[in-house]
């Protein structure tokens, strides 16, 4: 569902689930209407999941705007003061889509998404990822080692699988044959039990 119905994607959760379920049930309504020729309450149902539909709309154009555009401006120039006092981070951008969540900001590749809509409170977040990425960035080389050292030992730990299959597929094989061949030639003699 997500992205199919601009302007509620950004909504909270429940909302959005709440506002899809009335979607279909009054799509469906309204189709099931059209076919059987029911009473004009069906329509209305329609017209009220298209108020809804219009009511979600501008609830989220309003999140979308921004109280201070100039918000935007400030954390970019603070992302260059705190690269500059650094001297790291340089490929980091900032993009500020202030919204009501669990998440203050967070950083996904090389952008630091704040969700904050005050400015102080923005900046103090800002200050946080970014410093968070510098640290992350020291780790990079332990993360890299550890995959490396996966992947090795992935590597041999397949190989003698393989190995170990290898002649497990070679002994049943082997026993197959020996009892296939016993059935076809019946023995000589039998064991007295």
């Amino acid at each position: 569902m997500q992205g199919c119905f601009p302007g509620v994607s950004g909504l909270p959760k429940p909302v959005r689930t709440l506002f899809a379920t009335i979607f279909f049930a009054e799509a469906f309504m309204l189709l099931y209407a059209l076919v059987t020729r029911f009473p004009i309450e069906f329509h209305i149902y329609l017209a009220t999941t298209i108020l809804v539909y219009a009511l979600a709309q501008q609830i989220q154009l309003k999140r979308e705007r921004p109280e201070n555009p100039a918000t935007q401006a400030k954390l970019e120039q603070a992302l260059e003061a705190f690269k500059e006092i650094v001297g790291l981070g340089w490929e980091l951008k900032v993009v500020w889509t202030p919204q009501e969540g669990q998440l203050a900001g967070e950083v996904d590749g090389d952008t630091i998404y704040i969700y904050e809509q005050d400015y102080d409170k923005a900046l103090e977040v800002l200050a946080h990822e970014f410093i968070e990425y510098i640290i992350l960035q020291t780790q990079k080389p332990y993360i890299q080692l550890i995959n490396a050292l996966i992947r090795n030992i992935n590597d041999k730990a397949y190989r003698r699988r393989d190995k170990v299959a290898e002649a497990l597929s070679k002994l049943l094989l082997a026993h197959l044959k020996e009892k296939s061949s016993k059935h076809a030639y019946p023995p000589t003699h039998t064991l007295p039990y």
